[in-house]
């Protein structure tokens, strides 16, 4: 659909930005890799209609998958869950060790009706293609475990964009092979 009102905003001094967050108050929040590989150079950035941008936090490596709820902006960074409060003071939260086995490359996140996250790790590159990745979920605890991966479903091999949607349903979407699934009940 083309509109003659729609306005357009360009932003500069962005350097790879990954992702993008919509609050229901209308906030905009997006994730900021920076330099590919750079450690400390990540941000997250709160952008505005008119074109502003104001830098929530900094210093993290290569944030990516972003999930606010509340007043908490939840990132994942490499390996780990990072929280980051909108005064910018960002804490660790789940790590390498509270996975089940061993992750390669964290990617993004969903939360299925404020109770249940769920966070994909895209794999490692195998032979020009990312393979080995999985789909966790983690409890309102903090506990993690495994909902699916490349054992239990050949679709899943770099899992990289999550939603959950209605009840008990998670749309994802894979890097490797192109398919996007949705996981349903017997899964979640």
């Amino acid at each position: 659909v083309c509109s003659s009102d729609l306005k357009v905003i360009s932003i500069d001094g962005i350097v790879h930005p990954e992702s993008a967050f919509t609050t229901r108050d209308g906030r905009v929040f997006i994730s900021e890799i920076g330099r590919i590989g750079k450690k400390g150079d990540g941000r997250i950035l709160e952008v505005f209609t008119n074109g502003k941008k104001k830098i929530i936090a900094s210093g993290l490596n290569d944030p990516k998958g972003l999930l606010v709820e509340g007043s908490t902006i939840y990132v994942t960074d490499v390996d780990e869950i990072k929280k980051v409060s909108f005064d910018g003071k960002v804490s660790p939260w789940i790590g390498p060790k509270d996975f089940p086995r061993k992750i390669s490359f964290l990617n993004d996140l969903t939360i299925d009706r404020n109770t249940i996250i769920y966070v994909s790790d895209s794999g490692a590159v195998v032979d020009g293609k990312r393979r080995g990745g999985a789909i966790y979920r983690i409890s309102s605890t903090g506990k993690v475990s495994l909902l699916v991966d490349s054992a239990n479903d050949p679709n899943i091999q770099a899992p990289n964009g999550l939603l959950a949607f209605q009840r008990g349903f998670l749309m994802v979407a894979d890097f490797t092979t192109g398919v996007l699934s949705q996981i349903g009940r017997a899964h979640v």
